[in-house]
């Protein structure tokens, strides 16, 4: 256990509600403190922020001094049918969503307009790893001089093999999490990589053969959509 005292964190607030997409200036960054770790707890430090979508409708709704509505938006029978057709496929146009509600395709601009802006819906992408050549999954434990880490981190966080890179407490003060298109991929950024960072004294490797349970999106098989 190290038993120094923890160095102030970072949070990430939101300042003000942005019309469109949030932007850097609808952010602030507040340093405050952090308690050390009790026993079977371990301090992470992320060294990247994501606007995941439950954020986004945080952000749709409130501002970070003002508490999110507490009544429900009001769904009609025809929102379900038009929730179903874009879970099917979020890139629907706006005819094909109409055919699949009743409404004409004016009606469902001006529906799909008001649940956006009040978060009932929104839009995300998700993508298989796969298709990008990460078949191999891999996670990577390290272990680096205190002096160093920070320069290993922000190396590390450059590297196009690495999806996720964090520092934490134990025996090993670094995690990565490695994608890869296959195993001979994965020796050569293991060997040639991460063996040209001198400053990694220790390595783990742990393979993800199967992944039990993950955020994302159950889609029944069927064709692949052809891009339009």
């Amino acid at each position: 256990m190290d038993d120094r005292p923890a160095r102030p964190q970072r949070e990430v607030r939101l300042l003000a509600k942005p019309a469109g997409l949030p932007g850097p200036e609808h952010f602030g960054v507040v340093e405050t403190p952090v308690a050390a770790p009790a026993e079977g707890e371990v301090l992470v430090r992320n060294l990247f922020f994501h606007v995941f979508a439950t954020l986004r409708i945080l952000i749709a709704s409130a501002t970070q001094d003002t508490p999110l509505p507490s009544h429900q938006v009001q769904l009609r029978p025809a929102d379900h049918a038009l929730m179903h057709a874009l879970r099917q496929d979020g890139r629907a146009a706006v005819g094909e969503l109409a055919a699949g509600t009743g409404w004409s395709s004016a009606t469902v601009s001006r529906r799909l307009d008001h649940l956006r802006a009040c978060g009932a819906i929104f839009f995300d992408i998700e993508l298989d790893p796969g298709l990008l050549g990460g078949s191999a999954k891999t996670l990577l434990w390290m272990a680096v001089a205190p002096a160093h880490l920070d320069e290993v981190a922000t190396t590390l966080a450059h590297h196009d093999e690495l999806a996720f890179v964090a520092h934490t407490t134990g025996p090993t003060n670094l995690v990565a999490h490695a994608l890869c298109r296959d195993t001979a991929a994965l020796y050569r950024y293991l060997t040639h990589g991460l063996g040209a960072v001198k400053a990694i004294r220790t390595l783990e490797t742990a393979p993800v053969l199967r992944m039990l349970k993950a955020v994302g999106t159950i889609t029944p098989a069927g064709p692949a959509r052809v891009n339009r």
